[in-house]
């Protein structure tokens, strides 16, 4: 104890600079980990839109409900539930969600795509470390006086900038199957680059964005000489064949790269999901004479609409569906034995179910889901209907939740993804196809289930032969007698590959 006594000043005074030289340290590392360079909203009369508020100072909590699920749903990566800091308000928020909106339609159907898009902005508004990788370059005051940010320099690694880039070149516009990344880039897809894509989006010659963004794509840190050296921004983009959260992966139409992974299970298809011989009914549908257009209104908060051809319509959506459950249930007489679809069918799964390759498959043959609509809770505006779901099918055919407040599947009642390219024909665009096709495959694998397909086939185009209906005009074909010309090949390769993306969902 007389020990301790006498060497306590020494022990002491080590004590206290061992804490200084501690705090400043934890100092030093909280300032490496950078610090926010605006917050909140000062300018809203611009006319490209809002300007923020210069602030030089650590992130602040964000406790508002309702920015939480906001946050949440578009920058998720920086959600920390009642624990999270933002250098961005709840108002900031909803400005970038707007301001997000042309990008969400173009972009949505692919998530992983649209999830690298979101992280640009959602770094570069909200993240509590933003001055590590983001400059205020010019600033300019309100008619208050307040500092706000005019422009800003944005320091960005090549594998972030070119990830986001790769996952997003080939998706597609809904409405024309153009290349969306035109509409973002400001130059044609085949001259559109990471670099290009990221200067253009940062312009405000662009008529959208209310501040400059000087982007610095480049993998060493990037100085801007007397005010900031920034360390570039390197968030891991998703490729688009990966799933990200509980999204499906893109589509192969909107992400090629798909084929690469699909490759090597392809050819143990055949052992592992047998194909038997078979036969393929179809019906091509079409409505005479019509050219009135179905008006969709986007669910808020985007602000816009979209049109389909008259076949979208409703009121012929169930006619339609008449007209394929009417054949389901034809019967043919042989060998004693009434035989139905369902006997001669090929089934996708253990359900039980026939493969049937129809656009109906996306709502199940269901009238009642074709019919569902959901309203907000005050019944101002409809947040989702059927048109909803099938944009969400079309992009995404083998998700199981169509990213909808309708949650539902896109899955036929077989268990396969429908491709859209086999159910919609003759159209710029899938919204303006003018041709509906409906496929049964039925088995031929022996003389016997053969015979007994012929017998249902003679019931199937004696039906036909003798349907008429003033709202629409058909033909169809059978393995011996066509009144169509149908792309039996295509519906094979198509269909082959659905089955496979089935067999990779379930293992």
């Amino acid at each position: 104890m007389a020990i301790y006594q006498e060497l306590s000043p020494y022990y002491a005074t080590v004590f206290v600079l061992a804490v200084i030289f501690s705090f400043n340290q934890k100092i030093n590392a909280d300032a490496d980990r950078g610090h926010c360079i605006w917050y909140g909203e000062c300018q809203d009369v611009t006319p490209r839109g809002k300007l923020n508020c210069v602030y030089n100072g650590p992130a602040k909590p964000m406790t508002d409900p309702k920015a939480l699920s906001r946050l949440l749903q578009y920058c998720p990566q920086l959600y920390a539930g009642n624990s999270t800091l933002t250098c961005c308000s709840s108002t900031q928020l909803t400005t970038m969600e707007q301001n997000m909106g042309l990008a969400r339609e173009l972009l949505y159907r692919c998530s992983s795509c649209f999830y690298n898009f979101l992280n640009i902005f959602c770094s570069l508004t909200c993240d509590p470390h933003q001055s590590t990788y983001v400059g205020v370059k010019t600033k300019g005051n309100n008619d208050k006086g307040v500092p706000t940010v005019l422009s800003v320099d944005y320091a960005m690694t090549t594998t972030f900038a070119n990830g986001m880039y790769k996952s997003c070149k080939d998706v597609v516009m809904p409405s024309s199957n153009q290349p969306a990344i035109s509409v973002l880039c400001g130059h044609p897809a085949d001259d559109c680059t990471a670099k290009r894509l990221l200067d253009y989006l940062g312009s405000p010659s662009n008529g959208r964005t209310p501040f400059g963004i000087d982007f610095h794509v480049q993998d060493t840190p990037w100085s801007s000489p007397g005010l900031y050296t920034l360390n570039p921004m390197n968030t891991t983009a998703v490729p688009c064949y990966e799933t990200f959260g509980n999204f499906s992966a893109c589509s192969n139409q909107d992400c090629p790269a798909i084929s690469s992974p699909l490759t090597p299970t392809l050819p143990n298809i055949s052992v592992l999901y047998p194909w038997p011989e078979y036969r393929i009914e179809q019906l091509v549908v079409t409505r005479p004479a019509n050219d009135t257009r179905v008006k969709h209104v986007f669910p808020a908060p985007y602000v816009g609409f979209s049109y389909f051809s008259s076949l979208f319509d409703k009121g012929f959506m169930h006619l339609l569906l008449d007209l394929q459950s009417k054949i389901q249930g034809i019967t043919a007489n042989y060998n004693g034995k009434t035989i139905t679809l369902d006997d001669i069918c090929f089934h996708g799964n253990t359900n039980g179910s026939c493969v049937i390759v129809s656009i109906l498959e996306y709502w199940q043959n269901n009238e009642t889901r074709i019919d569902e609509v959901i309203w907000d809770e005050y019944r101002f505006y409809v947040e989702a209907d059927y048109l909803d779901h099938l944009i969400a099918c079309h992009h995404t055919p083998n998700a199981t939740n169509d990213r909808t407040v309708f949650n539902s599947t896109c899955l036929s009642t077989s268990g396969i993804p429908v491709d859209p390219r086999l159910v919609m024909r003759d159209g710029p665009g899938y919204t303006e196809s003018r041709t509906f096709v409906i496929s049964f495959i039925v088995k031929n694998s022996n003389k016997e289930v053969t015979r007994a397909a012929e017998a249902w086939e003679k019931a199937y185009t004696n039906f036909l032969t003798n349907f008429s209906s003033p709202n629409m005009t058909i033909k169809f074909s059978t393995k011996v007698s066509s009144s169509a010309t149908v792309p039996h090949s295509s519906v094979i390769t198509l269909l082959t590959f659905a089955l496979s993306t089935l067999f990779i969902r379930k293992f």
